[in-house]
């Protein structure tokens, strides 16, 4: 679908497009138990929407990860990436900046310590988690993402070397594997040629990515669209450790 197409669907089913966050609307979640893929529709529209002062969008966006990097630090839960991302996009809709919650796998190669490290957090898994890890897109920039240094790592040290938080975006992946997103437990159990294929689908609408930081580098791989779950709330105290509504009331002050 083209841009003119994607805002006659939303038409059609009454649902209003004039502001960023409109997939929390109940005229879309009405919308969406009748039209199949709607979460991913919502993504394309976002990219339609090129921001008119990209350094605006920056600016916003780094203020908004890193205070919800802080927030984590100080009094949130390792692992909330869900969470953080689903606080962020809250906050970035409310200053006006177009975004969408992507879930995906991600790979991290650093130097620790003199040592090469390798740690991947992977969609597809034995576990039945939700998401490897989640981050948010915000046109022009493919990932911000205010939860990295706070995830369960098995490398003693690597959330150290970790950036704060990552506005970037990015440069694209050319040579994405099975191995980015499934684990190697599943690779062994399963035929994970379908899951791959629907992966590499999905990055029509936002691809993988490389983030460079000083002594390593990041790879992003979104998976599917995500959006808010029913206990959570921008008034909730969340596992990031305050309520994105609190969180905005410091990055607007």
């Amino acid at each position: 679908m083209d841009c003119s197409d994607l805002s006659a669907l939303f038409q059609r089913a009454g649902v209003p497009t004039d502001k960023p966050g409109f997939c929390d609307h109940p005229a879309f979640l009405r919308a969406e138990t009748q039209i199949q893929g709607l979460l991913d529709r919502y993504a394309q529209f976002v990219q339609c929407q090129a921001p008119a002062d990209a350094e605006r969008v920056r600016g916003i966006a780094e203020a908004v990860a890193h205070e919800v990097a802080d927030s984590i630090n100080k009094s949130g839960q390792p692992g909330a990436c869900i969470d953080a991302a689903l606080a962020t996009s809250w906050m970035l809709s409310q200053e006006g900046v177009w975004n969408f919650v992507v879930k995906g796998g991600l790979v991290i190669e650093a130097q620790v310590n003199g040592r090469s490290v390798i740690q991947y957090f992977s969609q597809h898994d034995v576990n039945g988690a939700d998401a490897g890890h989640a981050w948010v897109v915000a046109p022009p920039f493919r990932v911000v993402d205010g939860a990295l240094r706070h995830q369960p790592y098995s490398a003693a040290g690597l959330a150290s070397v970790l950036p704060l938080a990552v506005v970037a975006d990015g440069e694209q992946v050319s040579n994405l594997s099975p191995a980015d997103h499934c684990s190697a437990d599943l690779m062994a159990r399963t035929d994970v040629r379908g899951a791959h294929q629907a992966v590499l689908r999905f990055g029509s609408i936002t691809p993988p990515v490389y983030v460079n930081f000083e002594g390593g580098k990041l790879k992003y791989v979104p998976c599917g669209v995500t959006a808010q779950y029913p206990e959570w709330t921008p008034d909730a105290p969340a596992k990031v450790g305050r309520s994105a509504r609190q969180m905005l009331r410091e990055v607007a002050s």
